[in-house]
């Protein structure tokens, strides 16, 4: 029996993390169901309920995001890891089954994900990641180190040269969703986790045909004039002639912060847009699936929803946020050919959702490369 250890960002909950730990639950239950997996993630207890029945033996544990918030207390980083080396060995007595654990796996996957860039406190600690996990090698050189769909971008010029010089090359494979991920030295462009959802039946779809015409899937938007042009935009949009009779469905892809626009008092204040309204909680999406129907439209500005339209082949529109972080990811997708509107930041901009009818077909061969890939 083998020892796949996967790390992920999973259990927030927020829907594009998990979806990708669920559909290489999914891969894993095709190609290794009788192998062990740990699952270490920042939250095991949560994640313990979202996926107890997508694999048959696995662990939920939180033993390397213990030790990346310790050392980034303990002033870890890149170029300073004495201390962090130090709490591995000696630092955390109560967690010596969890490193036993995590030294006894034939395979360590980071799986896929925006959680990397020094912009962000919270997505700086995560580069320890790289050194853990190359010291964890150090100890054991059969160890098989991989990670796949990462965006380790927008990143500090000596964060990079760390990475390109210490750790990547201790690697047996480094995929990255994205042009500027791949710009660092020994990693490889390849898709984001959550296209292989599709092919591995690992994405919940509802398909009732009362599902709403229109979904909108929206991360709160904090510039105040932003918004206010943005929810013109949507008011004009949803009320024009085409749309001012059709059904609209709010998704949380993130708890809670993805319930705003239910609440929106500028959207509620429009009875012929609130009568319309249906909010579906992340619990329902995840479970019961995505109230997806044929000939919908989505206006999204999560990364994932973007992604998961594009390959259910709906029309769709973008709103961006202005920092690199997120422009980074969604121009990905932009680069790929999914064909999607971009929505621009000025008032007399009307949207009108778009895609590209060959972009499914013209991406299969890079997730069939993928999920080959995956398979190894």
């Amino acid at each position: 029996m083998k020892h796949y250890y996967l790390i992920s960002t999973a259990g927030y909950p927020n829907f594009g993390d998990e979806q990708i730990v669920r559909s290489w639950l999914a891969l894993f239950k095709q190609t290794h169901a009788n192998d062990q997996i740990t699952l270490d993630v920042p939250f095991p207890a949560r994640s313990s309920l979202l996926f107890k029945d997508e694999f048959p033996n696995i662990n939920f544990v939180d033993t390397i995001w213990t030790f990346i918030y310790a050392g980034d207390d303990d002033g870890a980083s890149l170029d300073n890891t004495g201390t962090l080396f130090h709490l591995m060995e000696n630092g955390f007595p109560r967690d010596v089954l969890g490193i036993e654990n995590m030294k006894s796996a034939d395979e360590i996957h980071l799986l896929g994900g925006g959680y990397f860039t020094t912009d962000r406190p919270e997505f700086n600690r995560t580069y320890l990641f790289f050194p853990i996990l190359t010291y964890l090698k150090s100890l054991n050189p059969s160890l098989k180190l991989i990670t796949h769909g990462l965006g380790l971008t927008p990143i500090s010029n000596n964060y990079k040269i760390e990475l390109e010089t210490n750790y990547l090359s201790e690697f047996n494979y480094v995929g990255v969703r994205d042009k500027e991920s791949a710009k660092i030295k020994g990693t490889t462009l390849e898709l984001d986790d959550v296209f292989m959802s599709h092919k591995l039946n690992a994405l919940r779809i509802d398909d009732q045909k009362d599902n709403p015409d229109i979904l909108l899937v929206l991360k709160p938007i904090n510039d105040q004039e932003k918004l206010k042009v943005f929810l013109n935009q949507l008011i004009q949009y949803l009320e024009t002639e085409k749309n001012k009779n059709k059904t609209i469905g709010i998704l949380e892809f993130m708890v809670p912060i993805d319930n705003w626009l239910f609440f929106e008092p500028y959207l509620n204040a429009i009875p012929t847009i609130k009568q319309r309204l249906t909010f579906f909680g992340f619990w329902d999406i995840w479970t019961k699936g995505i109230p997806y129907k044929k000939d919908q439209e989505w206006i999204v500005s999560r990364f994932h929803a973007h992604l998961i339209g594009s390959i259910l082949k709906v029309k769709g529109s973008i709103f961006i946020e202005s920092d690199q972080y997120y422009q980074t990811k969604q121009q990905s997708l932009l680069e790929l050919g999914t064909g999607w509107q971009l929505i621009e930041n000025d008032p007399t901009f009307n949207i009108k959702p778009s895609r590209n009818k060959l972009f499914t077909t013209q991406i299969a061969l890079k997730i069939a490369t993928k999920l080959s890939r995956m398979n190894k």
